[in-house]
């Protein structure tokens, strides 16, 4: 499932967002793969070292990462373009535990989660990388 994920996220062509409460450089890395140049925004409750060196590294390559620190995360999503996707578990932990993930159709859902985005992004605490 992993090499799914991170598949499926590399196709990402304007706007690559993953929201999880805890993201390590695996996560992080993902982010930098499409080979497009996508506004990447990841947000979480905590990002470990790797991660925030991982993320330098991308915007370094030139690539726009902008990191969010949110409190208020308690599910996991990623954003591809415009389609949604929610995961059971971690995207760290996909590939290692029992993992579903579910793509949102329902145009008042994905609305209401563009909603949520936004606010994320408004009242969470830019982080500076290295």
């Amino acid at each position: 499932m992993t090499a799914g994920l991170a598949l499926y996220l590399s196709r990402s062509k304007s706007r690559l967002v993953i929201i999880d409460n805890y993201m390590n450089d695996e996560v992080v890395r993902w982010a930098a793969a499409p080979s497009g140049d996508p506004k990447i925004t990841l947000i979480g409750k905590s990002f470990d070292a790797t991660a925030m060196s991982e993320a330098s590294a991308i915007a370094s390559s030139g690539k726009t990462v902008t990191l969010i620190r949110h409190r208020e995360i308690d599910d996991r999503w990623a954003v591809r373009d415009g389609d949604w996707l929610h995961s059971g578990h971690s995207f760290k932990d996909i590939g290692k535990k029992r993992s579903r993930l579910s793509p949102i159709t329902n145009p008042a859902e994905i609305a209401e989660h563009e909603d949520m985005l936004l606010d994320l992004i408004s009242t969470g605490e830019k982080v500076q990388l290295p």
